[in-house]
């Protein structure tokens, strides 16, 4: 327990310094997330399709924080990443005709996609390591949300528009955490030639 002398008057702090770093990194992402968004609408808007680029995060935010993926070692090369991702988005929507999404090659590379998720989800990094627990409730979650986005997938023949969207979220994730899982395995081993060196 710690004591604070705020004013002339004396107040017992019950916050460990654990729990205020944990607060501290909670606003900082917060921070980060309304920065991102207010980013990805002028995007949206510049490029004209900010319902699409809105939709695409709808989709892609809740599979991405849970099943992880491709996580980059500064907050600016993650902030240059995303805008970039959100403009190749834009770009997709905007340009490409939508007739394309119904062939078996694009649900046959969905699928391939899918599966890839279901298997690897979660993939951790060296910052955000998950524990036994955490690591099974991800899982779990991860697997529904992305059988979710499949039964939308398929059930959504009439719209090409959502059907597009939804196959850009998973094959990009399932892309993302293909590339961090093989981060991931080449870190192990650069570590475990460092200590036998040691």
């Amino acid at each position: 327990m710690k004591f604070c002398i705020v004013k002339g008057y004396t107040r017992v702090s019950n916050y460990s310094d654990e729990e205020k770093e944990i607060a501290i990194y909670g606003l900082k992402r917060l921070g980060m997330f309304v920065v991102s968004m207010i980013v990805a609408a002028i995007i949206g808007l510049l490029m004209g399709n900010i319902q699409g680029v809105f939709l695409f995060l709808l989709f892609f935010i809740p599979l991405r924080i849970f099943a992880g993926g491709l996580h980059l070692p500064t907050l600016w090369m993650c902030a240059i990443a995303s805008s970039l991702l959100i403009i190749v988005i834009a770009f997709i929507l905007n340009s490409v005709e939508g007739a394309w999404i119904n062939g078996r090659t694009c649900s046959a590379i969905f699928l391939a996609g899918a599966l890839i998720i279901m298997l690897l989800a979660p993939v951790d990094t060296a910052n955000k390591l998950l524990f036994k627990e955490e690591r099974i409730r991800y899982k779990i979650i991860s697997i529904i949300i992305t059988v979710l986005e499949a039964v939308i997938f398929f059930m959504s023949q009439d719209n090409d528009f959502i059907k597009m969207l939804i196959f850009l979220t998973i094959t990009i994730e399932a892309f993302y955490l293909t590339v961090q899982k093989v981060v991931n395995i080449f870190s192990v081993k650069r570590r475990e030639c460092e200590k036998q060196i040691v």
